[in-house]
């Protein structure tokens, strides 16, 4: 059952990078966190994909890149320290109020609205095997948690 659910999971990954990057773009080498070679928190390739996409729409960009930073550490996270994972949720929580921030003079029936945005990087981000299974790990940890919503902008980028 559990490798149906991965494989489901996977094909789902797969599937959404169709409007974006290749699969064969994407890094996929056997670490969590993959190749970011200025250590700024985002792996390379994605780094590259959000640069090109965004590169006239500098809030645009910042935001995704937000974004993408919050989900490389939840993707990386140490799932036996409370405090780190309650800290990548919160990154998360504010990204993902960022990007509706941004992004929200876009027709939600557009490719590039903030649920898409968000799906995109998120899919890039957990493309292989092993960071599919810690990040659905780290979802597992926060299940049952409380989340509270912020106040005010939460762009940082």
């Amino acid at each position: 059952m559990k490798k149906h659910i991965l494989l489901i999971a996977l094909a789902l990954v797969f599937i959404s990078c169709r409007g974006g990057m290749s699969y064969k773009d994407l890094d996929t080498t056997d670490t969590l966190a993959g190749i970011d070679k200025n250590n700024d928190g985002i792996r390379d390739d994605i780094e590259k994909y959000i640069e090109y996409k965004y590169k006239d729409e500098p809030k645009k960009k910042a935001a995704v890149r937000q974004y993408a930073k919050s989900a490389q550490l939840t993707t990386t996270v140490d799932l036996n320290d409370e405090k780190e994972i309650k800290k990548a949720s919160d990154a998360a929580v504010g990204a993902i109020s960022c990007l509706w921030e941004i992004f929200k003079d876009t027709d939600l029936d557009s490719e590039n609205n903030p649920v898409n945005v968000r799906k995109e990087i998120r899919s890039y981000t957990t493309n292989t095997e092993q960071r599919l299974m810690h990040y659905l790990k780290y979802n597992q940890k926060r299940n049952g948690s409380i989340i509270k919503l912020p106040k005010g902008s939460t762009c940082h980028e």
